[in-house]
């Protein structure tokens, strides 16, 4: 079985800093505006408070189970349930290129893309990259003021498969949840299996 990489907890951390500056100074009623070169600017709301995120959020690839032939496509939506005060995310997913290829959502773009979801708003996409000779996706994006949290259930991006030969492949994400003072939001993951059949 092919082991994700290990989440690079910069990604996200990085791109919400500047969430947590403008938070730091909201107190005071100043205006910050981010200093990270390529960061859109972040302007602070004064008197809106942060729910306390939970801990039970559930993300999982659907469909779950699917059975598919050769050379035809599929969408897998990465879906969150449970969630609750939800800002920024840090996806990864590792499939088995032998088995899988990935269609480009924005050719007009250099490389490959997935789709953003609708469940957050991409105000600020840190990555949205697909490795095809690893196999790798990653999908980094947070929202930025006014924009505010989301909470409940949702998509958070689909990938669209082609597939390559028979056999069976499995798929997990790996996903790093933010609520907007950066505090992480533990979620638990759920394995996709796809059957390629003859």
């Amino acid at each position: 079985m092919m082991k994700c990489k290990p989440i690079t907890l910069k990604l996200l951390f990085i791109s919400l800093l500047v969430l947590l500056l403008t938070a730091c100074h909201t107190a005071s009623g100043t205006q910050l505006a981010t200093a990270t070169p390529d960061a859109p600017e972040v302007i602070a709301t004064p008197g809106l408070a942060t729910p306390a995120p939970i801990a039970n959020a559930v993300v999982k690839l659907v469909p779950q189970e699917a059975e598919i032939h050769p050379n035809q496509t599929i969408h897998l939506d990465v879906t969150i349930e449970n969630v609750q005060n939800l800002y920024g995310i840090e996806l990864h997913v590792v499939y088995d290129p032998a088995m899988l290829t990935i269609v480009d959502c924005d050719t007009a773009k250099d490389g490959i893309q997935i789709v953003p979801g609708n469940f957050l708003k991409p105000d600020f996409v840190v990555r949205n990259q697909v490795d095809a000779a690893s196999g790798t996706i990653d999908y980094v994006i947070t929202q930025v003021s006014p924009t505010k949290p989301a909470s409940g259930k949702g998509v958070l991006a689909t990938i669209e498969f082609r597939t390559v030969k028979a056999g069976a492949t499995e798929l997990t994400p790996t996903i790093l949840l933010a609520a907007p003072d950066g505090q992480a939001i533990i979620a638990t993951p759920k394995k996709t299996q796809l059957n390629i059949l003859q």
